[in-house]
């Protein structure tokens, strides 16, 4: 059973603010950051960089609970109801926005959860949200401070030089920049301030999602994960489910899709626009009659292509049931959900 969802990431700029972790250089003055621009005539030729794994959680638990609401279940809160009563005026304010529009309290959905028994000085206290013992489909995912979550992203690193790329362990293509952004006065032309962005460009990598959920709740997991990836994909050019939100300034637009986990290398490679030959693949695929309008290398390339066009078939044709069996138990869960925590009863709860 497949444990690991495999995820094309494209995205011509993606902004990633603080959190990149740049690979050590021989320019570079530290070992984690990057070589300063008069360094290097191209630095984003040269360095390697290291996609922030939190930033990308947060990107797909955000369109995990925004799918669960447009399905018309209530997904548990993003913010945990523990010290509520001494944080931020504007978290408070984001708590009771996120309740209004249809999330529960974190927790309160388990029976074994805690936050369920406490009374914490947050909006709607006396909330009556069904309990069970694995809670809602959201916190079974995700979990919470009780319960450790069960899905797990890896590391995506964007790699500019093509011979060290390895799209099956998360790297790929990605060009890596430093942006400075300068404001000046309308009227002296004087320098207010410089900013310095890090981005990274024409990104097209694959992100690895593992799922450490008992064998029985793969299916649905999976599925879960699936019908995800498809609702972000569709609302990419939306603010608010883009990489980064609004903060990315644009620079966020995420262009994904779930990739069988049967493909291989040179598979992962084709899908990303990198035509490579193998050696292997030249030894395995001896060439036949060459055709006239072809020399040698394109003959080579175009026996390659059509070798990998009928693996990628037969391998599609073996994953489809699978996916398909995926996303039936998903909507099945769905449905079994929808009698304890359907969105429209819980909003009439609150009123």
């Amino acid at each position: 059973m497949q444990r690991t969802v495999r995820v094309r990431f494209k995205s011509g700029l993606i902004a990633t603010q603080t959190n990149t972790i740049v690979s050590s250089h021989s320019l570079a003055k530290s070992r984690l950051t990057a070589p300063a621009i008069p360094e290097l005539k191209a630095p984003g030729s040269f360095v390697k960089a290291i996609i922030p794994p939190a930033s990308v959680r947060g990107w797909l638990t955000h369109g995990f609970a925004a799918m669960m609401l447009a399905l018309g279940l209530t997904p548990c809160s993003t913010v945990s109801p523990e010290n509520m009563d001494t944080r931020q005026p504007s978290t408070k304010e984001l708590y009771t926005k996120e309740v209004e529009r249809g999330y529960h309290h974190r927790g309160i959905c388990c029976k074994d959860n805690q936050n369920g028994k406490k009374k914490y000085k947050i909006p709607y206290p006396d909330m009556k949200v069904e309990q069970t013992e694995r809670g809602c489909l959201y916190y079974e995912a995700w979990g919470g401070f009780q319960r450790p979550s069960v899905i797990r992203t890896r590391l995506m690193i964007t790699q500019p030089n093509k011979s060290k790329r390895n799209y099956i362990e998360g790297i790929g293509q990605g060009y890596y920049r430093l942006i400075n952004q300068q404001t000046t006065s309308p009227e002296t032309r004087g320098s207010y301030f410089t900013v310095t962005t890090e981005e990274i460009g024409h990104v097209d990598t694959i992100l690895n999602i593992d799922i450490f959920g008992p064998e029985d709740r793969i299916p649905v997991l999976y599925g879960a994960i699936i019908q995800t990836i498809e609702y972000l994909h569709a609302n990419r050019h939306n603010p608010l489910h883009q990489y980064g939100g609004k903060k990315s300034q644009g620079a966020g637009v995420i262009e994904c899709e779930v990739l069988n986990p049967l493909y291989d290398e040179a598979l992962l490679k084709t899908i990303c626009g990198q035509e490579d030959i193998d050696e292997i693949e030249q030894a395995e695929f001896p060439a036949s009659e060459k055709k006239q309008y072809l020399n040698g290398e394109a003959q080579d390339m175009e026996e390659v292509k059509s070798k990998r066009a009928g693996k990628r078939a037969k391998l599609d044709a073996e994953w489809l049931p699978i996916k398909e069996e995926y996303i039936k138990a998903f909507m099945d869960e769905v449905a079994a959900q929808m009698k304890l925590w359907a969105l429209e009863d819980y909003l009439k709860s609150l009123k």
